[in-house]
């Protein structure tokens, strides 16, 4: 900890470098509840903010990615649009970012085979050059002033700043426009920050989500400028270019990057220089990964399980092995070797619990737990683990509970919170249940699945109106969101309010063509038949026997 806060403003440290300390404190003041913190550490990124957003469009293998669909010309709010599924859209703003101020369109739309568009109005009091920096996953087309200044096909997962551009922002308002895609991965998220050509971040620039009167800009020439991780690297294996170690940290700049064919190259390098190292095919493995390349992956694995079996990667893959063979007495030898060259680990724990589980020897296992508990009781899987141990032995959540509880208090774990939630719902105490995920979702506010949740818990309970806020709070996030609709619907119903019941399932039939359970409720509410009444019924049991 100490070591990033001073690295998080140490001068001789470029902001790049200062931002991932600035990521790590961050995330590990989450992990361990203290999201006040981890907010003000999350702030000295100094990112654009105040974006509007509207989607999403056709992106059926990257097909979307230079077709023309609307947003880039028409910037004003009123300004409608034909997503993908024919349903008219318009901008609209994203309420908040992830805490780490990643701005993430996985909350807001679907993005399977979709392209998004953002955009936000910047102030400047000058003209001036400055250093756009932007991270993001996906495709990505920037626009400044309606000038395209970046064009990425690739669908890559980055950090911050990994594009950055030599761009002019003009005296006065700004108008900068990102096209985001994803159709090979599944997410689609970006971070914008400016600095001056210096490489200092400009803290104090203004934006907007509301339309303002900007002025085009005329072509000029922009530059990128190459991501400074890579460009050193690249120089020390030109200077030395048998230097085994430098090969090895440009290839995971470029994996970290998932610049996939620069990787291949600095592989292809590493394997004639060291064809027989397992640290050279972990990497390989990694880069495998990244190009979801199973049959490259296996057979890295297989050389490190053949050529260097006592290897702890080695050991890894063995025990997987050992274990989907249940090989218990194998798969258990595996671990004890591993402990011996390597010392106990809470990883060993686990997977003895996991073999004496399927053994089903159930006195050792429960020995296994307390001793795992005794030893890691910081481990979110351990305390789960003791946890459902208690339970099995209390047959009372309340009395199991404060283990839960314990580790609650120095660490926040979603899945431990969606535990108590879950039995909480199950022995009838839902105003709790309410009250831990209204908690939650203030320390994660972009959650919209939280949202949802208490809207079904509101709903089953009766306090309708509750449910009702926590459905207009999900649709500020997703307006276009065809669930969200049938939810509200559904509030409608229970306060026998027919006819806006109604339109809010015609919404969600709109926005979500496929969500056949919101057809079904919209035949119900027009009194129409059920779609397989429409079909002979047949008598199935009188089928078999005649």
């Amino acid at each position: 900890i100490d070591f990033f806060e001073k690295l998080m403003t140490d001068p001789k440290a470029n902001c790049t470098v200062q931002s991932c300390a600035i990521d790590i404190l961050g995330w590990s003041l989450e992990r361990q509840g203290d999201f006040e913190g981890a907010k003000k550490i999350f702030d000295n990124l100094h990112d654009i903010k105040n974006w509007s957003t509207v989607g999403v469009f056709e992106n059926v293998s990257g097909s979307g990615f230079n077709k023309d669909a609307g947003p880039v010309l028409l910037p004003w709010t009123y300004n409608k649009f034909t997503n993908k599924t024919g349903a008219t859209v318009q901008w609209y703003d994203i309420p908040t970012a992830r805490n780490d101020h990643w701005w993430d369109m996985t909350y807001l739309y679907d993005v399977s085979d979709a392209i998004v568009y953002t955009q936000t109005f910047i102030s400047s009091e000058e003209d001036k050059e400055v250093l756009l920096m932007t991270g993001v996953s996906g495709s990505v087309k920037i626009w400044l002033n309606d000038l395209l200044v970046a064009s990425e096909s690739d669908e890559r997962n980055t950090d911050e700043d990994v594009y950055t551009y030599r761009v002019r922002l003009q005296k006065g308002v700004n108008r900068l426009l990102l096209q985001l895609g994803s159709s090979e991965i599944k997410k689609n998220n970006f971070l914008v920050r400016i600095a001056d050509t210096a490489g200092n971040l400009v803290k104090d620039l203004k934006s907007t989500s509301a339309f303002q009167p900007y002025a085009k800009a005329a072509p000029y020439e922009i530059k990128q400028a190459p991501f400074f991780a890579e460009t050193y690297f690249e120089k020390e294996v030109a200077r030395q270019p048998d230097n085994f170690i430098n090969q090895v940290l440009l290839l995971s700049v470029y994996n970290h990057n998932e610049k996939k064919y620069e990787a291949h190259k600095v592989l292809a390098k590493l394997k004639e220089m060291a064809p027989l190292s397992t640290l050279v095919a972990g990497k390989a493995i990694e880069t495998a990964k990244i190009d979801d390349n199973i049959v490259e992956e296996t057979k890295e694995k297989e050389f490190i399980k053949t050529n260097d079996p006592e290897s702890l990667l080695g050991i890894g893959l063995r025990y997987v092995d050992a274990f989907a063979k249940e090989n218990w007495d194998e798969a258990t030898s595996i671990i004890d070797k591993r402990d011996s060259l390597y010392g106990e680990s809470v990883t060993s724990e686990i997977e003895r619990i996991n073999i004496l589980s399927k053994k089903k020897d159930f006195e050792k296992v429960g020995a296994e737990i307390n001793t795992a508990y005794d030893k890691y009781p910081d481990n979110e899987k351990i305390v789960e683990l003791k946890y459902q141990k208690l339970l099995q032995q209390n047959k009372d959540f309340h009395k199991s509970r404060p283990i839960l509880d314990k580790f609650l208090k120095d660490h926040y774990s979603v899945n431990i919170i969606d535990i108590i939630v879950s039995a909480d719902l199950k022995t009838g105490d839902k105003n709790e249940a309410i009250d831990l995920l209204q908690k939650d979702i203030y320390n994660d506010p972009i959650a919209v699945v939280k949202y949802l949740q208490l809207v079904n818990i509101c709903y089953e309970i009766h306090q309708f109106s509750n449910a009702m806020d926590w459905v207009k709070a999900a649709l500020k996030q997703c307006p276009y969101n065809g669930y969200v609709y049938y939810m509200q619907g559904m509030v409608y119903c229970a306060q026998k309010d027919i006819i806006n019941g109604k339109e809010m399932m015609k919404k969600a039939v709109y926005y979500s063509p496929t969500y056949y359970q919101a057809r079904e409720k919209l035949r119900l509410l027009e009194n129409k038949k059920s779609l397989f009444d429409l079909f002979k019924q047949n008598d199935v049991t009188r089928l078999y026997k005649d």
